[in-house]
């Protein structure tokens, strides 16, 4: 008999234990749903840029919430799971369980609600006019705070959960502090930008305009255009190329930017060593050789003012590709003299290409005096419509990504912030002493660039001790057209170069702070060395090696690396592989992708 009942208990836990995992597996595939589309929102934010996107995003999100709600009812309602409180290790993980399914209720519900009041305050402040509607970033600013800091307070410690109740639980920390961050940094952003844009009074500012066809760390700086913003309304007030005499406002008189002696910008002293030959203080051409931003800005604030009289209160500079987002938003302009559209698609094809065919040599002024009108023609085309702000913010946030858009700002907080949230800065404002920076610039007066493709491949190998030994091979590649007739943008350049579509390339790699690479200096916060590949002539492939020794490179079992882009018109390749004898390595060995933003890149390292 007594078997007869401890058979019939033990049938009848079997039931109630399958019971229990019916349930489970019934909420699990509901929150599986739930977690699939925040993660699709989280890393396709574009879909926000449309009322129709912001329409459908909101229905997702109610019926995720709606996911969430009934796995609640069905953990909290189960008979099988309420018994389980009664085993201590199996009630934690039950009680761990009700937690997250909470948390990812209440994240749920803060997306929705940020989603929702992104539509209503887009709808009451469109950008009309030029006028960008400063109160509705207000408001904006005050909600994305809000959302970061309730999903940011959602991380919860994983301690004593276990199996998949635990592994869903990191993942949510990572979400949620992630999704958290991002938000919270786009709020500071937000906030910034209100300032920027002269909530608190007017602001001046420097626009340089980058050429993509002539590469310093950036495109050379050849044009500018001056603009005045109060309140939001954005006007320009000058725009030409840089050796246009500029009318200065107030004193009836024009004057040229170009100047006779350099103007009083400090130097740092590894910029002073590698750059200091090219007058960055006074060459506009050379003054964005390095790539210390933040220096170059200021620099170009104090040689405007030596060279005008007149201050400016920050600088923005801006490349082709950067147009090329706006024209996204604003869509096609026309400017005289130019035979066709400029459009989001066609702008780096006519811009560094077409138009130095179209102008001799004696009329390359009036080709840098287009580039200019088509920047106040985009201005001018915002001036007359009217726009949603989400795309335009998020095709500004692109060419920042890619560093084809910089912001720099002459009040020391709004610059911290910028730098902070990758609006400015140079590559060394996160993880100095893991970064990696390329730079391939033209060593004389061309303008090849434009058919010039560089790549970057690293391979990484780790030693028992954790360090990292790279070995970086630099590949330059010039598809100009052999055998092209002289141009001025083929060259020669009466300087150097003999034949046309010549290329001479100053080749720049910055590595990690700290790290022991050959002959460097430490120059933008990182370790600099540089070499000269000359006379790569039409069609041919040149390549330069650099050798990178990282100390103490595996940090609690991670090696993590921080690639950051040179703005080309096109972007480099980034190839990297990984190879640890005696280690165990997780996640892929070799990454290779298109390096059009900063990359991070990581690997588990184990033993």
């Amino acid at each position: 008999m007594i078997w007869l009942i401890a058979g019939g208990f033990f049938v009848i836990l079997l039931i109630l234990a399958a019971a229990g995992w019916r349930d489970l597996m019934s909420a699990r595939s509901r929150l599986v749903s739930a977690k699939g589309t925040l993660d699709q929102i989280v890393t396709h934010p574009a879909v926000l840029n449309t009322g129709e996107g912001r329409s459908v995003t909101t229905q997702q999100l109610t019926f995720a919430v709606d996911e969430v709600t009934v796995a609640r009812h069905i953990i909290g309602g189960s008979f099988p799971l309420k018994l389980a409180r009664l085993i201590p290790v199996v009630s934690s993980q039950r009680s761990g369980l009700l937690r997250l399914v909470d948390d990812s209720a209440t994240a749920l519900t803060a997306g929705h609600n940020l989603v929702v009041e992104a539509d209503r305050l887009v709808a009451e402040g469109k950008v009309n006019g030029a006028q960008v509607p400063i109160g509705s970033l207000a408001t904006f600013e005050t909600d994305l705070r809000k959302a970061g800091a309730t999903i940011s307070g959602l991380r919860r410690s994983s301690g004593g959960l276990l199996g998949p109740v635990g592994r869903a639980r990191r993942q949510f920390n990572t979400l949620a502090t992630d999704t958290g961050s991002r938000l919270l940094n786009d709020a500071d952003a937000v906030g910034v930008g209100q300032s920027l844009l002269g909530s608190g009074g007017a602001r001046r500012y420097f626009i340089a305009l980058e050429n993509d066809a002539e590469m310093r760390n950036h495109g050379a700086i050849l044009s500018y255009a001056l603009v005045s913003i109060d309140k939001g309304h954005v006007a320009v007030t000058d725009h030409g190329p840089i050796l246009t005499p500029i009318q200065v406002p107030g004193k009836g008189v024009s004057t040229p930017l170009l100047l006779k002696s350099p103007a009083p910008t400090a130097i740092p002293p590894g910029t002073a060593t590698v750059f200091g030959g090219l007058f960055p203080t006074q060459s506009w051409t050379s003054v964005n050789a390095t790539a210390d931003f933040p220096f170059s800005a200021k620099a170009m604030q104090d040689m405007y003012h030596q060279a005008t009289g007149q201050s400016v209160d920050g600088v923005i500079a801006l490349d082709v590709p950067a147009l090329s987002s706006l024209l996204s938003v604003v869509g096609p302009v026309s400017v005289p003299d130019i035979n066709e559209q400029i459009t989001a698609q066609n702008a780096g094809t006519v811009i560094l290409h077409d138009l130095y065919d179209s102008f001799p040599v004696s009329q390359q002024v009036v080709r840098k005096e287009l580039l200019s009108e088509v920047v106040t023609e985009v201005v001018n085309r915002l001036s007359a419509g009217s726009f949603d702000p989400l795309p335009l913010a998020q095709q500004l946030a692109n060419a920042a990504a890619g560093g084809h858009m910089r912001v720099w700002s002459g009040v020391g907080q709004e610059e911290g912030t910028l730098e902070r949230v990758g609006l400015g800065g140079g590559p060394a404002t996160n993880l100095a002493d893991r970064t990696f920076h390329l730079a391939v610039e033209n060593r004389n007066a061309t303008k090849v660039d434009y058919y010039v493709k560089t790549a970057l491949q690293q391979q990484v190998t780790i030693t028992g001790a954790g360090t990292a030994i790279i070995r970086t091979t630099v590949t330059v590649h010039n598809g100009a057209p052999p055998g092209a007739k002289p141009s001025y943008q083929l060259g020669p350049d009466g300087y150097s170069t003999t034949q046309p579509g010549e290329y001479w390339a100053w080749v720049l790699l910055w590595g990690p702070k700290g790290s022991d690479q050959s002959r460097s200096v430490l120059e933008s916060g990182l370790q600099l060395s540089n070499t000269d590949l000359d006379r790569i002539y039409a069609g041919e492939t040149r390549q330069v090696v650099f050798n990178t020794v990282i100390q103490h490179a595996v940090r609690d079992g991670k090696l993590e690396l921080r690639y950051v882009p040179q703005p080309r018109l096109t972007p480099p390749a980034l190839s990297v592989t990984i190879q640890a004898p005696g280690w165990t390595v997780g996640g892929k060995a070799t990454y290779a992708g298109s390096w059009d933003r900063t990359i991070t890149l990581s690997w588990d390292l184990h033993h």
